[in-house]
C-alpha cells in the first residue's frame, strides 16, 4: 500500500511539475504582442525604397521593397503558436519579421537584402530567444551579414530588451566562390523605433546613412 501511494504520490508530482513547465511558456497573445511591437521597428510599405549614402565618398546605395513571397504582404510577418496536447511541438513559438530589399535595377536572383527579427521559445525552456538579422547585398557578388542574439529568462521581462536604438554587428563578408571571412571589426548596422534600418558600415570606418532620416534630422535641426 504504501508502494502504491508513493508511486501516486510521484506520478501526481511529475504532472505538476510538467504542468509548472508548460505554464512558463509565453502565451499567445504574449506572442502576438512581442510581433505589434516589432512592428515598429519596420516602419514599411511595399512601394518603399531605401537610399543609403556614404557620408564620406558622396555615393549612394538605392534599393526598393521586395515581396520576398509574393504574397503581398509587406513587411513579411509570421505567428507560430503550438498549443496542441501531446504535440512534440507543444509550447513551441515563434513571431518573425523580414523585410527584404532589392537594389534597383539588380537581378534578385543574385541575392536581396535583407533584415529580419525572430522571437522563439522551445516548450519546456525557460528562455526566449530574440535573434536580429541583417544580409547586406552591396553588389552581386559580394554581402555582408550579421546577428545579434539575446537569450532571456521569461520570468524577464522580454519587452525591456526592445530599446530605442538596436545595434546588430556586421560579422561575416561573403564572396561567391569563394570561403567566408570575417567582416571588418567595428562594422555595424544600425536600427531605430520608428525608423528602420537608419545607417550601417561595413568596414567599420565610412557610414551609409539613410538618406530621408538624414535629412529629416537636418530639417529638424
Amino acid at each position: 500500500m504504501k508502494t502504491k501511494f508513493f508511486i501516486v504520490s510521484l506520478v501526481i508530482m511529475v504532472l505538476g511539475l510538467l504542468t509548472s513547465c508548460e505554464g512558463e511558456s509565453p502565451t499567445e497573445a504574449d506572442m502576438k504582442n512581442y510581433l505589434a511591437v516589432l512592428t515598429h521597428y519596420y516602419p514599411y510599405s511595399a512601394d518603399e525604397t531605401f537610399v543609403f549614402r556614404n557620408e564620406n565618398t558622396g555615393s549612394t546605395w538605392e534599393t526598393e521593397a521586395y515581396d520576398y513571397y509574393h504574397n503581398g504582404v509587406y513587411p513579411y510577418t509570421h505567428l507560430s503558436v503550438c498549443n496542441e496536447v501531446g504535440a512534440k511541438c507543444k509550447g513551441d513559438r515563434e513571431a518573425l519579421i523580414s523585410a527584404w530589399m532589392k537594389e534597383k535595377g539588380a537581378d534578385s536572383r543574385n541575392g536581396v537584402s535583407e533584415v529580419s527579427t525572430m522571437i522563439s521559445h522551445e516548450g519546456g525552456s525557460n528562455e526566449v530567444h530574440i535573434i536580429w538579422y541583417i544580409r547586406l547585398h552591396l553588389s552581386d557578388s559580394t554581402y555582408y551579414s550579421g546577428q545579434l542574439f539575446q537569450s532571456v529568462s521569461i520570468q524577464n521581462e522580454v519587452l525591456s530588451q526592445f530599446t530605442d536604438i538596436i545595434t546588430i554587428p556586421i560579422q561575416y563578408y561573403h564572396k561567391y566562390g569563394e570561403a567566408d571571412a570575417s567582416a571588418r571589426e567595428g562594422a555595424y548596422a544600425r536600427i531605430l523605433r520608428e525608423k528602420g534600418l537608419t545607417e550601417f558600415s561595413v568596414d567599420g570606418q565610412t557610414v551609409w546613412e539613410n538618406l530621408k532620416i538624414f535629412q529629416q534630422k537636418s530639417t529638424d535641426l
